[in-house]
């Protein structure tokens, strides 16, 4: 019964059946030749990052990379849209970036920020007809795509699957490959990560001229990239920068937003405490696998920074003063003389 399961499914494309549909979005780009709204790679990036990581930023760097993958084999190059993603797309009852299905959720909306949250909302989740529903998770419509940069941890709860993208998995390698290749998708992932991480703060709700609001934004600042340098340490960039980011993600979440939080709550707390977190952050299994008792090392290490800092601190306003009370004595001494 379960292996009769079946979701809705993004077929890939075919040539010449994707009529062009109404579009809006936030800022469209001028339509080419025959109506196209193209989109560059980094175009896509970004709108993924705009949708998922306002739900979860650790995911939302997480799945980039898949998701661009996925999305190649959906829409880019089309017809209709030669050499671009076109997210206005359609193959049957599906459309758009990633060839979404119609839902329950509401109609299909043509946004590229509304379609990345839809894919990841709906039909990656455990939602009713996602991959990771437990139905589907149960028979072979949960299969994950391998080797598009999928990670462990994260597919146990958001996964590309083939119950919603039915090709082969080499039918979405090749066209990543002709999208740019793997290499290039990481880079514009990390780049437009950071990108709408500026762009967050720069519309975030917090108000610019709050004092509290900045010192918790540059509390998180150093935290992240304190973690990232101890990360850096062990795993190569693109892994470190991914994990690093669901680490901290995590933790903002728990209420650790600075080094002291994390050196305190961590660093000195109990070993279950860098468990949950990194059980939260989905890093005990697969390629990623950190030992909490490493979390908790790094935190330790964390507060003993910041005790030599401090004592510094306390060096310094110690020399300062002493020297003030030698200029303070100087100054005396030659008023003494004078009169």
């Amino acid at each position: 019964m379960l292996a009769a399961f079946a979701l809705p499914v993004a077929a890939p494309p075919r040539s010449g059946s994707q009529p062009v549909l109404p579009t809006e979005q936030q800022v469209p780009p001028p339509a080419a030749e025959g109506g196209c709204r193209g989109l560059t790679l980094e175009q896509v990036a970004l709108a993924w990052f705009s949708g998922v990581a306002p739900l979860d930023a650790g995911d939302a760097a997480a799945t980039c990379v898949p998701a661009i993958v996925i999305a190649a084999g959906c829409s880019f190059n089309t017809t209709s849209c030669p050499n671009m993603f076109d997210p206005e797309v359609a193959s049957g009852i599906s459309k758009g970036l990633w060839l979404s299905p119609p839902s329950a959720a509401g109609p299909w909306d043509p946004t590229p920020k509304k379609q990345a949250e839809a894919v990841y909302t709906i039909f990656m989740s455990d939602a009713p007809t996602g991959c990771t529903a437990p139905a589907c998770k149960l028979s072979n419509c949960g299969e994950a795509h391998y080797q598009i940069g999928q990670y462990d941890g994260v597919m146990e709860h958001h996964r590309f699957c083939r119950g919603h993208w039915m090709a082969d998995t080499p039918f979405y390698l090749e066209a990543a490959e002709a999208a740019g290749g793997m290499d290039t998708i990481k880079e514009v992932c990390s780049g437009a990560k950071k990108q709408a991480e500026a762009d967050s703060i720069a519309k975030g709700g917090d108000d610019p001229n709050d004092p509290k609001a900045a010192k918790v934004r540059a509390d998180q600042d150093k935290l992240a990239a304190y973690v990232r340098k101890q990360i850096g340490s062990i795993w190569v960039a693109d892994l470190a920068e991914t994990i690093s980011t669901m680490l901290v993600s995590t933790m903002n979440g728990l209420g650790i937003n600075s080094m002291e939080d994390a050196a305190e709550k961590i660093g000195k707390g109990e070993l279950s405490k860098a468990e949950e977190i990194v059980a939260a952050a989905g890093l005990n299994v697969g390629q990623f696998d950190l030992e909490p008792q490493l979390l908790k090392e790094f935190m330790e290490g964390a507060g003993n920074l910041l005790s030599v800092v401090k004592a510094n601190r306390a060096v310094a306003a110690f020399a300062a003063l002493a020297a003030s009370e030698a200029a303070r004595e100087a100054s005396s001494k030659r008023r003494g003389s004078n009169s």
